[in-house]
C-alpha cells in the first residue's frame, strides 16, 4: 500500500456559538451583525453537554463576514477553507472585518445552540493546534476520551 492511499476527507460540522451582545469593544465595528464564535467537531450530536469553548490566548483569529449578516471568528486558514465552499460574502476572498488574538475573546458570553446552560464562556486553552478546525474548540466533558 502507498502511504494516505484510501484517505477521504473528513466532515466537519460548524457549531456556530453567538456572542452575547453588548459586544466588547474590540467587537464594536461588527455592531448591528450577528457574531459567532465558530467551532469544527466531528461529534454535532454531544453538543448537548457542551459546557464552554476553548481559545489559545496568543492564537490569531480574525472575525470574517460570511454574509449580509452573519460573522464567524475564527482562523484565517478556516476562513479560506469556508470561503472555498461559498461561506464568504465574496466567492473565494474570505473578508477579515477586525484582527483578534484569543486574549480578546476570552470570557466571552456565548449562547450556544444545543448546550442546556443559557451561556457559557471562552476560557483559555494553551494547547490548541490552530491550523486544524477553527481554532475554536467546544468543551464536552461528559464525551471526552
Amino acid at each position: 500500500r502507498a502511504t494516505g492511499e484510501g484517505v477521504q476527507p473528513q466532515e466537519y460540522t460548524l457549531v456556530k456559538m453567538e456572542v452575547v451582545k453588548p459586544l466588547p469593544k474590540k467587537l464594536s465595528p461588527l455592531e448591528g451583525k450577528r457574531v459567532f464564535l465558530a467551532a469544527a467537531t466531528l461529534r454535532p450530536e454531544t453538543m448537548y453537554g457542551q459546557t464552554n469553548a476553548w481559545v489559545l490566548p496568543d492564537g490569531r483569529y480574525g472575525a470574517y463576514e460570511i454574509n449580509e449578516t452573519d460573522v464567524f471568528i475564527l482562523t484565517e486558514r478556516s476562513a479560506l477553507n469556508l470561503a472555498y465552499q461559498k461561506f464568504s460574502k465574496i466567492p473565494e476572498k474570505p473578508s477579515c472585518l477586525v484582527e483578534l488574538t484569543g486574549y480578546d475573546l476570552i470570557g466571552l458570553p456565548l449562547r450556544s445552540p444545543l448546550a442546556v446552560k443559557e451561556i457559557i464562556y471562552a476560557l483559555p486553552m494553551l494547547t490548541i493546534v490552530t491550523n486544524k478546525g477553527t481554532g475554536i474548540v467546544t468543551s464536552v466533558p461528559s464525551d471526552a476520551p
